[in-house]
């Protein structure tokens, strides 16, 4: 599953060159191109976790072309870190955040965040809203930059304890995945890019607030 995770980190990487070969930064500033975009990101999203494993073929295409959106998706924040000089600072803390948060799951017992799963996805629907409300309704412009900061250390909170809940759901499917691939291979059993996502969108996730705190 982390070197799935991997894999994706380096397409996204591709995708942000081409980006910068052909020049997307234009065209993904078009509102109309990010809904067409996010209309397909969605529709891979879930065709990629319906397709059975034993199709993995078509799963592990529905999951490029899935993994090449969130590359599109995250090219203009890709941008601003490079125009302001702070893509390598935001890596540095996104990494450090990823192994502090594993190294938590893996230290304590299974089950120790189960209980969080619910709170935080409920905070995380609560931030959205209150992030759309902002963009629709508050007319205060001045403190925009200071109000996003803020959005982006909850989210950093949020998807960091997330993180923690993924990682441990992964060490919890590992011996079921083990018994029940015992006599198959493991490519047409596990769905290492079904078990992949949910991992990789609170990385990419981070990686967004991360740079919106510019930390």
């Amino acid at each position: 599953t982390y070197m799935y995770i991997l894999l994706a980190a380096c397409l996204i990487g591709l995708t942000w060159a081409g980006g910068d070969h052909y020049n997307l930064g234009e065209a993904l500033h078009s509102g109309k191109n990010i809904i067409m975009l996010i209309i397909v990101f969605i529709g891979l999203f879930f065709i990629t976790l319906l397709v059975p494993d034993e199709n993995y073929v078509k799963q592990h295409v529905a999951w490029t072309l899935f993994v090449i959106c969130l590359g599109l998706m995250t090219y203009l924040t890709y941008k601003m870190n490079m125009a302001t000089k702070t893509m390598r600072r935001v890596l540095i803390s996104l990494f450090g955040i990823i192994a502090a948060m594993t190294l938590i799951a893996y230290t304590q017992p299974l089950g120790t965040f189960d209980s969080w799963k619910v709170p935080m996805l409920g905070a995380l629907c609560v931030l959205i809203l209150v992030e759309v409300g902002d963009m629709i309704f508050y007319e205060n412009r001045e403190n925009f930059f200071n109000r996003w900061k803020m959005y982006g250390w909850v989210g950093i909170i949020i998807f960091s304890i997330l993180v923690i809940i993924g990682t441990q759901h992964l060490m919890k499917e590992g011996p079921i995945i083990v018994d029940k691939c015992k006599l198959r291979e493991q490519i047409e059993c596990v769905g290492y890019p079904n078990r992949s996502m949910i991992l990789l969108l609170n990385f990419v996730n981070l990686f967004n607030n991360a740079s919106v705190t510019g930390w």
